[in-house]
């Protein structure tokens, strides 16, 4: 594997064009920095090395015999003198002008004849081995005091990979316990007696990633009656079922959404009171976002309805049943 790397040199007033070659035969990147520093590379390569790396650096002047160019690599990033061509004509006249030792992670090439590096710069080639991923600076200064720098990108450890889900259209309905622990289809009032309210409640657990929210229905098959011999009165709007005194009906706790704000009752049932059970098709709750529940207990995310039943001295006795059923709309 082969690629260029182009240094130009630092000035206190701008830095020059950069053109980077990454393999052999591979186009031309060319940027231009416009703030004095450096020119930084654009050079990447897969990880594993050895690489041949071919450094063109672009002084301000000439070099004579004697002067010299260093190269210093980052920690991680082993130099070695073994290109297939190692340089020994750094400004490519046909005519060896030097050659390049290393000592640890420093390439130094001194010139035995002079060049003309301020028109036609010199390039360096250095047998790279580097860890499998990582950037590795490469810095670059000669005797005459310029200088230049640019980077070694390994294994794209120079990027940044932004992710992003977006969920489907997804709608969920169960009927659970008050406590959010298991599903249920049943609310058992029990055995009731002229002292107490008897009382029963299930929450509704609506999962959905619709931004406009959802809306839930409800309706029943009739009244709490006794296969249709008898039924249990229903409670007058926002009247409070009471003990020794027949009436049945329901208190709403309309709950909140996850993705914020609190859920609306509709109706009658918005009022905060105990009422009837609705016998007819109505909106009972309305939420305007998403709710992404999970399958944990969530008490502030569900709504709970809670039935509450009582009966008087001339209740008929029976065993009572209604069906209440529930339906749910997303408003995507």
């Amino acid at each position: 594997m082969v690629f260029t790397m182009s240094l130009g040199v630092m000035t206190p007033v701008s830095a020059a064009d950069l053109a980077i070659n990454v393999g052999a035969g591979s186009t031309t990147d060319n940027f231009d920095n416009t703030y004095p520093v450096e020119d930084q590379s654009a050079a990447e390569v897969a990880g594993g090395g050895p690489t041949e790396v071919h450094i063109q650096y672009a002084a301000t002047g000439e070099f004579g015999i004697g002067d010299t160019v260093t190269i210093v690599a980052s920690a991680g990033v082993t130099i070695a003198n073994t290109c297939a061509t190692p340089t020994t004509d750094a400004d490519a006249d046909t005519t060896a002008d030097g050659a390049g030792v290393i000592a640890a992670q420093v390439y130094t090439y001194t010139f035995t004849a002079a060049t003309t590096a301020g028109t036609t710069s010199v390039a360096f080639c250095l047998n790279v081995t580097h860890g499998t991923a990582g950037n590795f600076s490469f810095l670059v200064g000669d005797a005459n005091g310029d200088s230049g720098s640019g980077m070694l990108y390994v294994d794209n450890d120079n990027d940044v990979t932004v992710t992003a889900t977006v969920e489907g259209e997804e709608l969920e309905f169960i009927i659970r316990n008050n406590t959010d622990t298991a599903d249920t289809n049943v609310c058992a009032l029990g055995t009731l007696t002229t002292s107490a309210v008897s009382t029963c409640s299930y929450r509704l657990k609506v999962r959905t990633t619709a931004t406009e929210g959802y809306t839930i229905h409800w309706t029943s098959d009739g009244g709490l009656d006794s296969s249709g011999t008898a039924t249990i009165d229903a409670i007058a709007v926002s009247t409070a079922v009471a003990a020794g005194t027949e009436g049945y009906g329901v208190q709403f706790y309309p709950g909140a959404v996850t993705d914020g704000g609190a859920c609306t009752a509709q109706g009658i049932w918005g009022a905060g009171f105990e009422d009837p059970v609705s016998t007819t098709p109505q909106t009972l709750n309305s939420c305007a976002n998403a709710n992404l529940v999970t399958s944990a207990a969530d008490l502030t995310n569900t709504a709970l309805v809670d039935h509450k039943a009582a009966i008087g001295a001339g209740t008929p006795q029976g065993t009572y049943d209604q069906v209440v059923t529930y339906y749910v709309t997303a408003n995507f």
